[in-house]
């Protein structure tokens, strides 16, 4: 392992499909700081994150178990009190701005918010719009519900 200073990123070897979480580590990139994931054989993503935060020199570490809870945790924190937990179910979107979150924690800028998982779907069902056949879907309904969940009720 190397001692750069980088955001660490714990996994459970038992996940198979280390793909599904690579919008994670976008959320890092965009951010522009550096991370590296190890693989380790503890399935508790709690203990992954605090590992991870620990042996960081930036002393910020995330965790990911095999049922998809991935956790971002500071060292300085209480063990069993991270500072996020997300589901892989939650959504490429909460994925991504978990990984923002991690280096800005580091940054000491706000962070970014988790959107609601049905705002998401809706977004990738208006992407795939032109897959589909179906003459009598309201376009303008989708959006102005996407707009309401992003903006609150009010619009």
């Amino acid at each position: 392992m190397n001692n750069n200073p980088t955001i660490n990123v714990y996994y459970s070897n038992e996940i198979k499909d280390w793909s599904l979480y690579t919008s994670l580590l976008w959320g890092i990139e965009e951010e522009g700081l550096p991370y590296q994931c190890v693989s380790k054989e503890l399935n508790n993503a709690v203990k992954l994150a605090y590992d991870a935060a620990e042996s960081s020199r930036l002393s910020v570490g995330i965790g990911i178990d095999n049922t998809g809870d991935i956790i971002l945790h500071y060292q300085k924190l209480d063990k069993n009190k991270p500072l996020f937990k997300i589901n892989i179910d939650e959504g490429h979107i909460n994925l991504r701005n978990l990984g923002a979150n991690s280096a800005r924690l580091i940054k000491g800028i706000p962070f970014k918010t988790f959107k609601d998982k049905n705002v998401e779907e809706k977004f990738e069902n208006l992407l795939d719009i032109e897959k589909s056949n179906e003459e009598d879907i309201d376009i303008e309904k989708i959006v102005t519900e996407v707009v309401e969940k992003l903006c609150g009720e009010g619009v």
